[in-house]
């Protein structure tokens, strides 16, 4: 996942460069946002089956009791948008791991 975000970043950063303009600032948001769904489904695929999200739900902060009841379809598009996907690969997951978020360099854009 890690170098998929890498190139990912790199792509993004030379993108919206090119294509900077203040008035692309909530097609850049909602953008930012299915990139991100493509992203979660990616790693729900790469996570294989739901034991292992369990295990990084209870890392991530929920309740253990809670965590064993959740059960997820590893391999559907649909499950990205189910709250313990979002709970778990959130924001801050995603800029841990280097993801650009495009809205950000419009928010830049709109300052100067």
């Amino acid at each position: 996942m890690y170098q998929v975000i890498h190139e990912l970043s790199i792509y993004l950063r030379g993108w919206v460069g090119y294509f900077g303009i203040q008035e692309f600032k909530y097609l850049f948001r909602d953008l930012d946002a299915w990139i991100r769904s493509r992203l979660r489904s990616t790693q729900l695929k790469k996570w294989k089956n739901t034991r292992k999200f369990q295990r990084i739900m209870i890392k991530a902060g929920f309740d253990p009791q809670q965590a064993h009841r959740v059960w997820i379809r590893m391999n559907r598009w649909q499950s990205v948008m189910r709250r313990p996907v979002r709970f778990v690969m959130n924001l801050d997951w995603f800029r841990e791991r280097g993801l650009v978020f495009l809205h950000d360099y419009t928010l830049a854009f709109s300052r100067t």
